[in-house]
């Protein structure tokens, strides 16, 4: 266990369930407050409005979490670089003929596309449908509870421009390997420091991830039903997986220890994919239906 996991270990053993509640509805409270008053102050920036935009911030949400998205999306707003585009994609199925909350229906003044789509494909939402509609367009895929760093963006671009076509993420699991060449449980998997391109990377898509445009095989990545069926709860794999087989390498810009802000207390797909073998066995499958090439080279006898 790392330092800083050892540290929050003990803080859930020292302080009792209430009073961590407590505190982190201080800290949220604090945070927006904060994060409010730097808004008012600058005012409300807008997008340019591109009707071919080359970089774009793509999010999903649906009901149970809508009401908190636009702190995330205000959050882009921010940003030292600002995208040309942001797309909200939402579902028909989950939202039915509901208006959407008057926060988030105000951005659409501001330059933010609602991208609607009969079916639900869940966390796919923030990347395929997407991808389907600008597959010019590099896309940043962000989570809809979390409040960004305001050089997010402009890190990832950065990083881009110094390795092009390679997928930039501020963070990323190292993949751990056997002697015997198989793949180690999700679980032992490290946070991957700031390093050069590598095929061992697993990008974690809470801290945000670019995806280059033209990089990946968009017939293969957009095969909702074949990824749904591999990797139901497990999104990152997917992407993943898919790069793998493209031999797209992938750069972690070693952001593992950046405060990321949540504010959604509604279930996470993490959660599930957390259970005994959630992650591994969608890595497993995935890996054997892609054919992907080994991602363990054996130890030499």
């Amino acid at each position: 266990m790392s330092f800083i996991g050892g540290l929050r270990r003990l803080y859930q053993i020292v302080v009792p369930p209430e009073r961590r509640r407590r505190l982190r509805e201080r800290r949220k409270r604090a945070v927006f407050g904060l994060h409010l008053a730097r808004s008012r102050l600058i005012g409300s920036p807008s997008l340019p409005g591109s009707s071919s935009p080359r970089l774009i911030v793509s999010l999903t949400s649906f009901p149970a979490r809508i009401d908190q998205a636009w702190i995330a999306i205000e959050s882009i707003f921010a940003q030292t670089l600002l995208p040309d585009r942001i797309v909200l994609v939402l579902a028909r199925s989950e939202f039915g003929e509901a208006p959407l909350p008057e926060k988030i229906d105000r951005y659409r003044q501001r330059g933010v596309e609602i991208l609607w789509i009969d079916e639900s494909l869940r966390s796919y939402n923030k990347l395929l449908p997407t991808r389907e509609k600008y597959p010019d367009a590099d896309i940043v895929t962000i989570d809809d509870d979390i409040l960004y760093p305001r050089r997010m963006l402009a890190e990832l671009v950065a990083g881009r421009d110094q390795h092009p076509e390679t997928i930039i993420a501020r963070r990323a699991r190292v993949v751990r390997c056997s002697p015997d060449g198989s793949v180690m449980p999700f679980r032992s998997w490290p946070l991957a420091a700031k390093g050069a391109p590598t095929e061992r990377l697993m990008p974690l898509g809470l801290g945000g991830v670019l995806y280059p445009a033209k990089v990946l095989d968009d017939a293969l990545l957009l095969d909702s039903a074949t990824a749904r069926r591999l990797c139901p709860t497990g999104d990152d794999i997917w992407f993943w997986a898919v790069a793998r087989k493209c031999g797209v390498r992938h750069v972690s810009l070693g952001r593992s220890f950046m405060v990321l802000q949540e504010f959604s207390d509604t279930p996470k797909l993490w959660s599930v994919n957390q259970l005994p073998d959630g992650n591994d066995m969608q890595i497993a499958k995935v890996i054997a239906a892609l054919g992907i090439q080994p991602v363990c080279p054996k130890a030499a006898a």
